[in-house]
């Protein structure tokens, strides 16, 4: 798919695509400026369509279009819940329905559904992240390139099968040729015994091994490089870019997070909407990018106004932390990270974690902070040794290696 975007971008920069293609003059919504728009969207196409990727040509295809292409319109509602930590989640009541318009009329009809459906954003979310039943029965396989949402009414064990088998190394592979990176082939992978990981998206994805990595062992992993090399089925260089752009990422977050603690003191942030910040940054003209504390703090500098006082730096002492999480998660994110930052324990993940991480720390528990990420690791693993196992046992019964190579047409 990303060789697809290359070929894609390297055609639309070589083109100039016109926004006043009909008509010079218009308001940014009007019947002429969507005219304009429409003109330009076939021009786009035009150029998409005269490229090629593997000998063929792409195939382009518009978008589904407006409000009335819709069958659901509640992305608004959405992002709101989706925003919430997990216990608001759990006691969010809201509401979602389909847009009573001839589109879901027809699928209605068409997958036998009920027209007047009426669902709940708590239930389809505990339906994803298999919490809905307490028996633990799962509902939904969703990794980095699918979501299979299970229909309980429905025998689907061959068909659940399919749509889960993820990808496994080949390690006898790697063993055999000296340390080259291969996945088992479709026919072999079929012929493994992977119950091991079966109920685990993603067993074996690099990044999510690596982000395992860079929790458990935030300290000292050059010692362990070559092995963890291995689990991740990455190259060492590769290992290591990972581990400093995670770093980098929680760094730029961590100062990110500093100065929004820093310029929200301002009495501008403080009596003005973000929308009445930008209008005033468009007054100075200066730019209105960015979240507000940025826009607040463009305008400061501007007006040469008096900035706001220095941030008050934790002490160290574990006495001036709250108790109680309720308190603990009443504290900034700013707050959160420099307490984990002071003891060593790293301060990455969402607030609800910095939170939990926090209160474990007070408790005097901090060891446990990645206690889960820990578990995960070492049952990654156990299951990479039975995997190796299963593997070896299959290639004695099925020694020949299938070897696939692409040819590029000259």
């Amino acid at each position: 798919m990303e060789r697809v975007h290359a070929v894609h971008n390297h055609a639309l920069s070589n083109e100039q695509f016109s926004s006043k293609g009909v008509y010079d003059d218009y308001e940014i919504g009007d019947t002429r400026h969507h005219k304009n728009m429409q003109h330009m969207a076939k021009e786009v196409k035009q150029c998409l369509m005269h490229t090629q990727h593997g000998g063929n040509p792409c195939v382009v295809l518009r978008g589904i279009g407006g409000d009335k292409s819709f069958v659901f319109q509640d992305e608004e509602e959405l992002v709101t819940f989706l925003g919430k930590s997990e216990l608001r989640k759990d006691e969010d009541d809201s509401q979602c329905e389909p847009l009573k318009n001839k589109l879901w009329s027809e699928v209605a009809t068409v997958w036998n559904l009920n027209e007047n459906f009426v669902g709940s954003f708590r239930d389809d979310y505990q339906i994803i992240q298999n919490s809905y039943h307490e028996e633990g029965d799962r509902t939904c396989w969703s990794d980095k390139y699918s979501t299979v949402i299970i229909n309980p009414d429905v025998p689907c064990e061959r068909s659940e099968k399919f749509f889960t088998m993820q990808p496994i190394p080949d390690y006898v592979r790697w063993l055999h040729t000296g340390g080259e990176i291969h996945y088992l082939p479709l026919e072999k992978l079929q012929k493994l015994e992977t119950e091991v990981v079966d109920n685990t998206p993603a067993a074996f994805l690099p990044s999510k091994i690596l982000e395992l990595t860079s929790k458990v062992f935030p300290h000292g992993v050059e010692k362990i490089l070559p092995c963890i090399a291995f689990i991740s089925w990455c190259t060492e260089e590769d290992v290591n870019v990972f581990l400093e752009d995670f770093k980098e990422k929680n760094d730029k977050a961590f100062l990110n997070d500093k100065e929004r603690e820093y310029w929200s003191q301002h009495e501008l942030y403080h009596q003005k909407s973000k929308d009445e910040v930008q209008a005033l940054c468009r007054q100075k003209k200066l730019p209105v990018e960015g979240k507000k504390h940025t826009c607040v703090k463009r305008l400061v500098e501007k007006m040469e106004c008096a900035p706001p006082k220095p941030l008050n730096a934790y002490s160290g002492e574990l006495n001036s932390v709250p108790e109680s999480i309720t308190e603990i998660s009443k504290l900034s994110v700013y707050n959160l990270h420099e307490i984990l930052r002071f003891h060593n324990i790293l301060d990455c993940g969402t607030k609800d974690e910095l939170i939990i991480s926090v209160g474990m720390l007070k408790s005097g528990r901090g060891y446990l902070a990645f206690h889960k990420e820990m578990e995960a690791m070492v049952d990654l693993v156990a299951a990479i040794t039975s995997i190796i196992a299963a593997q070896k046992l299959m290639y004695l019964q099925d020694p020949q290696i299938s070897k696939f190579r692409r040819h590029r047409k000259a």
